[in-house]
């Protein structure tokens, strides 16, 4: 029987268990465990297939803003910030996402930095290049 599914082309997903006359307990147990390795591909593929879909779908709809925002959330930033004729810039490590729909971001920043007063006006998030750490120390030091 192996051999005319072979040649009519089907793939096999285990090697065949080859039984004589009536199975023993044997040949039970490798027949139930046979069944259980193939389920479990089975099911581990069909969720990866599934979340590879979702994957592409939320990338697809996803607007350039939210995007950006999801590439920002956990990384290095440099945070500038002016108002008419003052302006200030610090490294920023903790930015969160606080909303989708208006894309929206959470930045952590101590009171008593000089950035605080002009974060209310507006602001801009530079993201930190992940192979230039050259420049990193001077923007490390409090200003």
């Amino acid at each position: 029987m192996e051999r005319r599914l072979r040649d009519a082309g089907f793939a096999f997903a285990f090697p065949a268990i080859r039984v004589k006359f009536k199975p023993t307990a044997k040949d039970v147990l490798i027949c139930e465990d046979s069944g259980r390795d193939l389920a479990l591909r089975v099911k581990k593929k069909a969720r990866a297939k599934e979340a590879n879909a979702a994957a592409g779908k939320g990338a697809q709809n996803a607007s350039g803003s939210q995007l950006a925002a999801g590439r920002l959330v956990g990384s290095l930033a440099v945070l500038t910030a002016r108002d008419d004729d003052a302006s200030a810039a610090m490294l920023a490590s903790w930015i969160a996402q606080a909303s989708f729909d208006p894309p929206g971001l959470t930045v952590s920043v101590k009171k008593d930095r000089a950035m605080e007063p002009l974060l209310q006006v507006g602001l801009a998030i530079g993201q930190w290049a992940g192979g230039n750490l050259a420049r990193l120390p001077g923007w490390a030091q409090r200003s």
